[in-house]
């Protein structure tokens, strides 16, 4: 093996060795690269994330708000329900009352109807009053016939 073999040799080698350098250099390049890209990607989830607990934040905080508010609506509804009940307990001792004069103001006109039959007489109002409200209930009767 001569000189000349041994020069080529060492270019040849030489020249594989800057070869391999200049892949590492750019596989270094492109690791660095993608690095960095996975570094941005990485600091743009962190972004987003922090948006999106700062949202979940402020919708939790909706959320006890509106809980807050059912909370007081279920009260108002509770107390507008008890409103109701009274009502219609003092609306049936209406109604009681009502049937209880109207049976009174029946039996007195029953008994005394020979004193309203003129058109000056004492009990003229209550029999008028009577009539109006008959007809004010078989009014109403048709009515919800026809619903």
């Amino acid at each position: 093996m001569g000189i000349a073999s041994a020069e080529q040799r060492d270019t040849r080698l030489w020249r594989e060795a800057l070869a391999e350098i200049a892949q590492l250099r750019a596989d270094l390049e492109r690791m660095t690269e993608s690095r960095d890209s996975h570094s941005k990607i990485r600091q743009r989830h962190l972004v987003r994330y922090e948006r999106a607990c700062g949202r979940n934040k402020k919708l939790q905080a909706k959320v006890k708000r509106l809980e807050v508010e059912n909370i007081g609506l279920d009260q108002i509804v509770d107390e507008r329900k008890k409103r109701i009940v009274i009502q219609s307990y003092l609306l049936k001792d209406r109604r009681i009352e009502n049937e209880r004069l109207r049976a009174a103001i029946k039996e007195t006109l029953e008994e005394n109807g020979h004193l309203a039959d003129g058109d000056v007489c004492t009990l003229l109002k209550l029999k008028q009053a009577l009539e109006a409200v008959n007809n004010m209930c078989k009014e109403s009767l048709k009515e919800n016939k026809n619903v």
